[in-house]
């Protein structure tokens, strides 16, 4: 019958031993270890801003189990409990271990490094469109300009967009101290920045 209700599952027993300590979870090589980074089929692909927030969990001690919501709430977890651990006198294999940088991104979701914001712009081609919208004083009518800069796709010289550049100063201040000059010549120049020496020096 379709709508028969449905019997509860026995219960089970359960056994609990306060002096054991679980051991390291044996982690497989490949994609397991990334369970709660990636989707699986059939759950859907959740933000990572809903960890960084509070909203859900993110990451799991490959020791304990214990559920955070980022990756360095987890490396203090690990770091605290790897010198507990070693003070209580566990034995090594099931003691906490800090977690070094590579293997805290394998376990959590990390702020992306240059490298991969770098790969992940030039694999395929990817335009961005920049819109300016303003209103023309004397007639209050509304002008909008339009400007689309490539930023993968392409060879490195033919796109829009550069690494470590800066403009160029294309404003000065003429001899005489009076008003402004206006250099349009110098409006697309790229330079390299200055060291951070400098723009501290700057800044005194």
């Amino acid at each position: 019958d379709a709508w028969s209700p449905l019997a509860p599952p026995p219960p089970r027993p359960s056994t609990h031993d306060d002096e054991a300590t679980p051991p390291r979870l044996p982690w497989p090589a490949g994609r397991l270890r990334d369970l709660w980074r990636r989707p699986r089929w059939p759950a859907a692909a959740q933000r990572q801003v809903d960890c960084e927030s509070g909203n859900r969990d993110g990451c799991l001690c490959p020791t304990c189990g214990e559920l955070y919501d980022d990756g360095p709430m987890l490396r203090l977890h690990c770091a605290y409990n790897a010198k507990m651990d070693e003070a209580s006198g566990l034995p090594p294999e099931h003691r906490h271990v800090e977690l070094e940088e590579e293997e805290l991104r394998q376990f959590s979701h990390a702020e992306p490094r240059r490298e991969d914001i770098e790969g992940f712009l030039s694999r395929a081609y990817r335009e961005v469109i920049v819109l300016v919208e303003g209103i023309e004083p004397t007639t209050s009518s509304t002008l909008q300009a339009r400007h689309s800069y490539i930023v993968g796709g392409l060879r490195e010289e033919d796109r829009d967009v550069v690494w470590d550049k800066e403009f160029a100063d294309c404003t000065a201040v003429p001899g005489d101290g009076h008003g402004l000059g206006l250099d349009l010549g110098r409006f697309h120049t790229l330079v390299d920045p200055p060291s951070q020496h400098a723009h501290n020096r700057a800044d005194w």
